[in-house]
């Protein structure tokens, strides 16, 4: 969480980014952001969530190290949506105060046809060695169930097992083309969505 009260849906800074790189590398896990309602953020005020990865058992994890390893800018499992994994470097990330890591952002947010202040919705995951931003166009599955970052590593979170069991028996693309941008979709018809008037910032 940002030490000032910043509204989420405000863009990243680098210090964000910084604190959230740091310690990351600390727990050996990986971090997410949710940038507003649309891509799954449930509180207003600013925040990045981290994980460790030995609680995350997905294989998607190991798919996107394989990928930046192969020098891949996609990934295999979000082939037909809109995507852009880029490369780190774990010593310049660490070295400038999260100047670089913006930059690593903004660079994903142009190959998107976006601007630096990105006014839409989207999923930023990252680890020690990736970032992988993805455009999104609705919270929810067409059968209403609240998706945030992790689903676009594969997770659904639910409390309702008979959900859990429903959706991990789904095509991967069945479940994305609810949630996210197609490739022949414009991500700027998906801008940044508001919360509702009962949540305080």
């Amino acid at each position: 969480t940002s030490v000032d009260r910043v509204h989420q849906s405000t863009p990243l800074i680098a210090e964000d980014l910084a604190w959230t790189y740091m310690v990351m590398r600390h727990i050996d896990g990986f971090a997410f952001f949710n940038s507003d309602p649309r891509s799954g953020a449930s509180l207003p005020h600013r925040h990045l969530q981290l994980m460790p990865c030995s609680r995350f058992p997905y294989q998607s994890l190991q798919t996107i190290t394989t990928s930046i390893n192969q020098q891949k800018t996609e990934v295999s499992y979000l082939q037909g949506f809109r995507h852009v994994l880029l490369p780190l470097d774990p010593q310049r990330a660490l070295a400038d105060s999260g100047k670089y890591l913006l930059s690593v952002l903004h660079d994903a947010f142009r190959q998107l046809g976006w601007m630096e202040d990105h006014g839409f919705s989207f999923n930023m995951l990252m680890g020690d060695k990736w970032m992988l931003v993805v455009p999104r166009k609705s919270e929810h599955t067409s059968k209403g169930v609240s998706a945030n970052a992790l689903t676009v590593l594969c997770s659904v979170l639910t409390s309702k097992p008979e959900v859990f069991h429903e959706y991990s028996s789904l095509p991967l693309q069945e479940l994305f083309k609810d949630l996210l941008v197609g490739q022949e979709d414009d991500p700027r018809e998906y801008p940044v969505s508001g919360f509702p008037d009962k949540y305080i910032l």
